[in-house]
């Protein structure tokens, strides 16, 4: 092959690669709007690449730095979008041990006419010891509905289209009185609506609307040796939220988070992993709160909102390998189920999820790319950075 042929295909190649990152890149933006865990894994990265790159950062001459990005992005609940925003990261005085805190800025557009917009961060002390997690975000979707319940979930029949509308304000004020100890009391206020519903029969007469306050406490524990691409360690997370009901009309509901993370090197290269993950609403609890199997995390191969009840539990075990260089695999199987109420829970009605992905390291992050299976031929496509848990 003639030297011309061979820089073409070079050429290529590299587009290519700037297209699949830029695509990536884009595309995991969007999760830090819906998870304050994934700042902390951002923040964990930018933190070591910058001790390997002091001189990128001189806190007296300029103590806020921004990253803009902008890409396109797909899921299957969104379908092809565009995604542009910035990312800051700062620090409260020039001599500090305290990580960098972080903000970001987002918006993001589908093909859809789905539209997600907001603002999120961790605000640290100069001790380190304290810090505000802060999330503001709107998000409007044209998605599929199938009901409440597994029943309705499981009939293909019920899949019909809704308009869902949510915005979020929460923020929570941690603690770190030790270094793998976090624990401290948030606030927030969340506003759903469905609306649109091509089969309204599905929504059963409950409500269209939803607002409440709720309040809570957060505690975490967390030994892993790093939080974007652990390898050994554990993650415990416990979030209990109480919605009192004295406004807007609303009846007093409760909700119960726990999740369970461990890590540990295998052979040579590997990394076992194991997720459990449980999720509760009692009392007057709206439909809009309920648990949602599906996403880039747990349940990988649904569509996020396709089984949709009160409580949830699921498990997941994954193997990572390191294969040559930069670049690893991934394989997971896992299960879970929803259920109203501890007395309906049906063992038979157990979801099984497995797939298979791709990892990359660039740069110090590292990007994946999922595809997830379900039951009844059900899969999913994710790309994201950072391991899914």
């Amino acid at each position: 092959m003639g030297d011309g042929k061979c820089k073409v295909l070079i050429l290529i190649g590299i587009a290519a690669l700037c297209v699949m990152l830029s695509t990536v890149n884009a595309f995991s933006q969007i999760k830090p709007i819906y998870d304050s865990a994934y700042l902390a894994s951002v923040n964990d990265t930018i933190n070591r690449y910058l001790k390997k790159h002091p001189h990128i950062t001189r806190p007296a001459v300029n103590r806020f730095k921004a990253i803009p990005y902008f890409g396109v992005n797909y899921s299957q609940e969104n379908r092809f979008g565009a995604t542009a925003g910035a990312l800051g990261f700062y620090r409260n005085g020039q001599d500090t041990i305290a990580p960098y805190s972080l903000i970001y800025i987002i918006a993001s557009a589908s093909v859809n006419k789905s539209f997600s917009g907001g603002v999120s961060g961790m605000n640290y002390s100069r001790s380190g010891k304290f810090f505000i997690d802060y999330d503001v975000h709107y998000n409007f979707s044209h998605r599929y509905f199938w009901g409440l319940g597994y029943s309705n979930a499981s009939s293909n029949d019920n899949r019909s289209t809704m308009i869902y509308t949510h915005v979020k304000v929460s923020s929570d004020f941690i603690f770190k009185p030790l270094e793998q100890l976090m624990l401290g009391p948030f606030v927030g206020f969340d506003y759903f609506s469905g609306s649109d519903f091509s089969q309204p029969k599905l929504i059963e007469g409950n409500p269209l609307v939803s607002r409440a306050l709720n309040f809570g406490v957060r505690f975490e524990f967390d030994s892993r040796d790093e939080t974007s691409a652990p390898s050994k360690g554990v993650l415990v997370k416990v979030r209990q939220t109480f919605y009192p009901g004295l406004f807007f009309g609303q009846k007093a509901f409760y909700k119960t988070r726990v999740v369970g993370d461990f890590y540990f090197p295998a052979w040579n290269g590997s990394v076992f992993a194991f997720d459990l993950f449980g999720e509760f609403n009692y009392g007057d609890s709206p439909w809009f709160e309920w648990s949602l199997p599906g996403g880039d995390t747990r349940m990988r191969g649904y569509y996020e909102g396709r089984y949709r009840d009160r409580n949830m539990i699921s498990a997941q075990m994954e193997i990572r390998q390191k294969v040559y260089g930069n670049h690893g695999v991934a394989v997971w199987g896992g299960a879970g189920n929803i259920f109203s109420s501890l007395g309906s829970f049906n063992i038979k009605e157990t979801l099984p999820t497995y797939g298979a992905g791709y990892r990359f390291k660039f740069m110090g992050i590292l990007f994946r790319l999922d595809v997830g299976f379900g039951r009844r031929g059900q899969y999913a496509i994710f790309a994201g950075i950072n391991q899914a848990f």
